[in-house]
């Protein structure tokens, strides 16, 4: 009984709208997948890495289908197999490097307001190369998330103290690329929302995770979440 009585008390007290917002990464390697996530009904950013064979094409045709466009900002890991392909920041470059590198990502391709880290567990740890990147990040007046791919990620707390919007990842969707995995993923991504009030949840350009967006994300606007696009939850 009284379970039951604070769920409605509960729900009395919710006056507030949860807030979701999708990130897609690793976009510009191929076009099929991409295009199906481009066409979803509900704001979903797009993160493309920089230097691939569609990288401008995902950006202008995702710009038609009014998607935000992000930067995904390939950055060294700390896995040292790990490589996270053409453009990346790594850890040996000089301050001048690391500048010219991140304006080189940046200027790829267009309509781009906002930039994530791809892979950067070396990276993101370092306070000294952060706050470069951070810099040239705030010179074109985009956003940043931290993709939180290191535990020990002091990225979105550099953001903060240099007055960047920022924010950070809370769920990634399909570290494992599996149907049943993504779905228990998503409604991680829905009870989260109910409790903290706003997710960032990211995924990546595959046929499965489409699938389950497609499919789950309409239950999720059922339960009184909203979906938004990603720049309303940087602050």
């Amino acid at each position: 009984d009284l379970i039951v009585n604070d769920l409605a008390s509960s729900e009395e007290e919710i006056h507030f709208s949860p807030k979701v917002a999708f990130i897609i990464d690793d976009l510009g390697y191929e076009t099929e997948v991409a295009k199906k996530i481009m066409e979803l009904e509900f704001p979903v950013a797009l993160s493309i890495l920089p230097f691939l064979r569609y990288s401008e094409f995902i950006a202008e045709e995702g710009k038609k289908n009014n998607q935000e466009i992000m930067l995904h900002l390939p950055m060294e890991s700390s896995n040292s197999s790990a490589n996270p392909g053409p453009g990346a920041i790594k850890f040996y470059m000089s301050e001048e490097e690391i500048r010219q590198a991140v304006r080189d990502c940046i200027l790829n391709f267009p309509y781009i307001i906002g930039a994530n880290n791809h892979m950067g567990s070396k990276i993101t740890e370092d306070r000294k190369i952060m706050k470069i990147i951070l810099e040239e990040i705030r010179e074109y007046n985009l956003f940043f998330i931290d993709s939180v791919t290191s535990k020990n990620s002091i990225a979105y707390k550099v953001a903060q103290e240099m007055g960047i919007k920022a924010a950070t990842r809370s769920v990634f969707l399909d570290n494992e690329n599996d149907m049943e995995y993504i779905k228990g993923q998503m409604l991680e991504v829905q009870e989260t929302a109910l409790r903290a009030g706003e997710v960032i949840a990211i995924g990546h350009s595959r046929i499965n995770t489409f699938y389950v967006l497609k499919r789950m994300v309409p239950e999720l606007i059922k339960a009184g979440i909203e979906v938004v696009p990603v720049s309303e939850l940087v602050k």
